[in-house]
């Protein structure tokens, strides 16, 4: 899916929402554990920080951020900025705190980054939970991604 920047939309943050960049060791343990329980990951948390540590992103600017209820991780979004595109990664939010606007919210954060990094497109891949939230958003299809499981 994919988006212009011109003009993103600006939806009101959930109470209690804070987005923040972290940074450093810390910052990316805490990025790490705002999407380990959207995408079943919790186990594998240590080693997907260690990842994030030495990811390599020479391809442009890579921007990681973390939506905050209570003061707990709870959401995540990331944004690879390169040639004027920016490529919308890693959206998830908790289960149990999901239907409230947070992954909505971390979206827009991360578009309007974006776009103050010059960015004129937003691309995505979209999950069939988060399609309708993307298109809300002005995201239109632009193909689709067949997959082949090959037979046991």
């Amino acid at each position: 899916m994919s988006t212009r920047l011109d003009q993103p939309p600006a939806p009101d943050l959930p109470a209690g929402l804070t987005i923040d960049s972290p940074t450093g060791p810390e910052g990316t343990a805490k990025y790490v554990s705002a999407y380990a329980s959207s995408f079943g990951m919790t186990s594998l948390q240590d080693g997907m920080v260690t990842a994030e540590r030495n990811l390599c992103t020479d391809l442009g600017v890579l921007i990681r951020l973390v939506g905050y209820l209570d003061r707990r991780p709870v959401a995540s979004s990331a944004t690879l900025i390169s040639n004027e595109v920016a490529g919308l990664y890693w959206v998830a939010t908790d289960p149990s705190y999901r239907g409230r606007g947070i992954g909505t919210a971390l979206t827009v954060a991360a578009m309007n980054i974006a776009q103050d990094h010059g960015a004129q497109v937003c691309t995505l891949q979209a999950s069939a939970m988060g399609a309708p939230v993307y298109r809300r958003l002005g995201f239109t299809q632009v193909s689709e991604i067949g997959l082949f499981t090959p037979p046991a």
